[in-house]
Formats: C-alpha cells, structure tokens, sequence
C-alpha cells in the first residue's frame, strides 16, 4: 500500500459530500452501501499507514538523536587531537605532529558526514509528521462520515421492504481521537549522546579516537551494511567530506586556540619594572 496513494484517497473521501452522491444517484440504496464499504475500507488502510508511518518516525527520531551525539564526540576528537599536535609540534616533535592533525582532520571529516545524517533525517521526520498530520485529520472526518452513512443504513432497513447494511462497523478510535500524540510510538529508550571529556595525553587520545571509529563501524554493521563486521582501518580524509571545508575547520579550532590564549595574555597583562607598587 502506497502511503502516497492512501493519503490522497483519505484527502479525497474526508472532502467527499456523501449525502450529494447518495440523493443525486439513480440508485441511492446501492450507491449508499458501495460508499459505507469504501469508507470502512479506507478508514482500515489510514489507521495502517498511520501505524507504519509512527514507527518509522520513531526510528528517524532515534537516529537522529544518534547522530547529534556522534557530530558532539567526534567536534570532541577533532579539538583534542588538533591540540595535541600544536602541543607535540611546540616541542619540535613534527612527524607525530603531523599525525595528529591528520586524525583531526579524519575526525572532522566524519562530523561533516554525521551532520549531513542529521539534515537528511530532518527531511524525513518532517516528511512524517506532515503525513500523519493530514492522515489523522482525514481519519477523524471519515470515521464521521462513515457514521452518517450507517446513520442512513439503519433508517433504510426500518422502512418497509428495507436491506440490511453491508458495510461493517467503524474502526476504533485514531491516534488523535483519542487525545493521544501520534509520534507516541513505544520506540523505547533513547540512547543518549557522547559524555563530555577533557583532553588526555597523546596516546590515550589515538585510543579514543580509535574507539569512535569501532563504534562508528559496529553501528554499519548493526545496520545490516555488511556480512561481517569490517576490518578496523583509518578513513581517508578526503572520502569523508569536503577537504576545503575540512581545512578550514581545522584551522579555525587552531586560530580559536590562539586567540583565545591572547586574550587570557591580554585580561591579564604582567606586571613591568618600571611601575611603582601602590
């Protein structure tokens, strides 16, 4: 069933003036039974869709929270070790140095992918909620006019000569009669983002950043991306996002260091010979 298809089935019959369709018919009784059985019909795919589209929701929404906390741990790992680098090229050791911009750089590259995850979701969730929004109003109008068509049933059974209704009973009541949020969906617990941490020496933040990348890869794997969980290896900087954009990150967590230890200087000048003690 194409969400697409029900929703504009559900836009069309909760418009729909059935008592004109029924009282301008040449036959009223039939076209009144065709209708109460596309009512109770569609009423039953709507609640469906509805069903599916809370679910999916609720994993968009986990997903997304998901990613926030991967874009904090791996801004974390980019600052921590672009840090380390200026500390270990300060004291002339460059080669180690340069290794460690590199991984900040790597770590920067998988913030940007993460980001992009949250703009995608973003588009998705906002996708969802706008569908259950029109298939739940559309929902409530149906299960009205589907009682109005019973309504007319009934009378027509108490005349004489009268048929029975074909059409069933309606449905139970929607996310929204019931005063209930749709996107209440049971999705479970929400995992929550990476805890704050402080810098560390050198060793123990290419531990830490090899630990993201597991993580990163386990989650691939839990995803169903691969038959076996992959090799642990470093990314290319480059496969991972805009190299410009990325070296203007990396140079803005540098300048922001600079800047923020001149001002530190600045807010707290030292004292010079020439100044009298007061």
């Amino acid at each position: 069933m194409s969400k697409r298809g029900i929703i504009g089935r559900v836009t069309q019959l909760s418009r729909a003036d059935v008592n004109d369709l029924i009282d301008s018919a040449a036959d009223p009784q039939s076209v009144l039974d065709q209708l109460a059985r596309d009512f109770a019909a569609n009423i039953a795919d709507a609640e469906q869709a509805i069903a599916q589209l809370v679910c999916d929701l609720g994993a968009n929404e986990l997903d997304q929270e998901e990613d926030s906390g991967a874009v904090a741990a791996w801004s974390e790992a980019a600052e921590a070790t672009s840090q380390a680098a200026d500390l270990l090229r300060a004291e002339g050791v460059a080669a180690d140095a340069d290794r460690f911009d590199d991984l900040a750089r790597i770590a920067l590259g998988r913030q940007l992918t993460a980001e992009d995850d949250i703009k995608a979701v973003e588009h998705a969730i906002a996708a969802q909620t706008e569908s259950i929004e029109i298939l739940a109003n559309g929902l409530h109008q149906m299960r009205i006019k589907l009682a109005e068509l019973m309504h007319r049933q009934d009378k027509a059974v108490r005349r004489p000569g009268g048929q029975q209704a074909q059409s069933g009973p309606a449905s139970g009541a929607s996310p929204r009669d019931s005063g209930a949020d749709p996107r209440d969906s049971g999705a479970g617990p929400r995992k929550s983002g990476a805890g704050r941490r402080g810098l560390l020496d050198p060793a123990s933040e290419v531990d830490r950043f090899e630990q993201l990348v597991h993580r990163e890869e386990a989650r691939a794997y839990r995803a169903g991306e691969g038959n076996a969980p992959p090799e642990p290896r470093p990314a290319e900087p480059g496969r991972l996002g805009s190299d410009a954009e990325i070296e203007e990150r990396l140079m803005a967590l540098k300048t922001g260091r600079v800047m923020a230890a001149a001002l530190a200087r600045a807010q707290d000048p030292p004292i010079r010979s020439d100044q009298p003690f007061r």
